[in-house]
């Protein structure tokens, strides 16, 4: 109780401290002084999230590849504390909130008359009625500063531009979608979801097995991991749609290590011009499509449960733990369906790519390299199987792989031209387009990703004339 009240006074002591050197500031200068005090906190801020999440990132990464073995581990731990990419991260976003906020600050404002005219970031972006803000309006006030604030990109290193680009260019078009169908310009379409999932998914799974170069690394192991198919088995088929019995016969490497790795398993050769090439490749063990799918989803269950697993039991234990005391078996059950559904939607999506396949080459007939667009498209759509708040997220994650490996399928067809810094460019208008939603349209935003951005552009001391979003400021009321 002491150690409250003695806080709460040393609090009040620097509010008259600080009231007192405020004072002493001419008014003409006063105003730039509150504001250089806000940008300042704004970065310390947006430095300790930038930094702090990036240094936990490298922590945990660090943590499972040393074992925690106390020599090895502190070794590390020295190197990623200060190290260019960990600082560059804080930097980064540091810098591009102070710059944003400061320039928001600066320009024009329909009251400016004192520091304290404007308590919010909105209804900064939303003045327009004075004949100076008019050279900008709401909107452009937002983007001038959006841009000019992108800049602090710069800090980030190289090797992580494009995977950050991209991450904010994925949520930038599901923003701008939604301000075209509230605006009357884009139709709505029903399931717009599952048909994203699936489109991007026909990209990335014709990518995985015909321009592999494409795909991120990280993500090209786990779709091999998760196809459930020997290296060797997917070459030999992605061949054999792409030019038929002729393509195999062409390259006698590839079918020589196919019939030594059936017969590592107890399987017959196979011949190039067999009619069902495809399906005794991919299946061996069964002759019926249907069957082999079935067998083919009990050992993808299996290995989609490593995946799904730490996803829904970490976020219960470290953000809702009163839950699992106060209701127990009500946690347990939606972590375990929970589980059990996503794992299912992972081992039916690789489980009805393969499918597919067999279902063209052997009823249908057709051998082209389109078949396994065909089929990523098919497995795409398996994401019905999802919740509906997790079919847009699992969808905007394969589209940020599908779009620079469509991209650079493009330019190795040199039907797209090559651009410098085009990552400086994508970063620097989808975070505007995100920044404008968040002030002037935040019902357009999912919860999380306004949530996220209060927490960023939050609240801090009304004396210097910090943010208040209007949210915060009637929960306090």
């Amino acid at each position: 109780m002491k150690r409250s009240q003695s806080r709460l006074f040393d609090q009040i002591r620097i509010q008259e401290h600080a009231t007192e050197i405020l004072s002493s500031i001419p008014p003409s200068k006063r105003k730039y002084v509150l504001i250089l005090i806000c940008v300042l906190k704004r970065f310390a801020k947006g430095f300790g999230v930038g930094f702090g999440g990036k240094f936990l990132f490298a922590l945990l990464g660090l943590a499972i590849k040393t074992r925690l073995k106390p020599h090895p581990f502190f070794t590390g731990l020295k190197q990623i504390v200060f190290t260019r990419q960990t600082l560059g991260y804080g930097a980064f976003t540091g810098g591009f909130l102070a710059i944003f906020e400061g320039l928001m600050r600066l320009l024009p404002n329909h009251s400016q008359t004192s520091p304290r005219s404007s308590d919010n970031l909105a209804e900064m972006a939303e003045s327009k009625s004075t004949p100076s803000n008019l050279l900008l309006g709401r909107v452009g006030r937002v983007w001038l500063s959006g841009l000019l604030a992108s800049s602090a990109f710069l800090f980030l290193p190289k090797e992580a531009r494009g995977t950050i680009s991209i991450f904010f260019l994925v949520r930038a078009i599901e923003v701008a979608a939604k301000y075209g169908a509230e605006d009357g310009y884009l139709p709505t379409i029903e399931h717009g979801d599952t048909l994203l999932m699936a489109l991007a998914s026909a990209q990335v799974i014709w990518a995985w097995l015909y321009y592999r170069e494409s795909v991120d690394s990280s993500y090209l192991r786990f779709l091999d991991h998760q196809g459930g198919r020997k290296m060797v088995i997917q070459e030999a088929c992605a061949m054999n749609l792409k030019g038929g019995p002729e393509a195999i016969l062409a390259t006698p490497k590839t079918l020589t290590k196919l019939n030594k790795h059936r017969a590592k398993l107890g399987y017959s050769p196979v011949e190039a011009n067999d009619p069902r090439f495809h399906c005794v490749n991919l299946h061996p063990e069964s002759t019926s499509c249907t069957l082999s799918f079935i067998y083919f989803l009990k050992d993808a269950f299996r290995r989609a449960l490593p995946v799904y697993i730490p996803i829904f039991v970490v976020p219960q234990i470290l953000f809702k733990p009163k839950t699992l005391v106060t209701r127990p078996f009500s946690s347990i059950y939606h972590v375990l369906m929970g589980i059990a559904r996503s794992s299912t939607f992972l081992s039916m999506y690789c489980g009805m790519c393969w499918l597919t396949s067999c279902f063209i080459t052997d009823k249908v007939g057709l051998r082209t390299h389109l078949t396994v667009a065909a089929s990523g498209f098919m497995g795409g759509s398996m994401v019905a199987i999802e919740k509906k708040n997790r079919r847009i997220e699992l969808a905007l994650y394969v589209l940020s792989q599908a779009l620079p490996s469509f991209y650079m399928t493009l330019r190795s067809m040199k039907l797209a031209p090559t651009f410098k810094n085009s990552e400086i460019v994508l970063f620097a208008l989808s975070v505007c387009v995100l920044v404008n939603s968040f002030l002037l349209r935040p019902h357009l935003m999912r919860s999380s990703y306004v949530s996220l951005f209060r927490f960023l552009f939050g609240k801090s001391g009304r004396d210097l004339a910090s943010p208040i979003m209007e949210d915060e400021s009637n929960e306090e009321k």
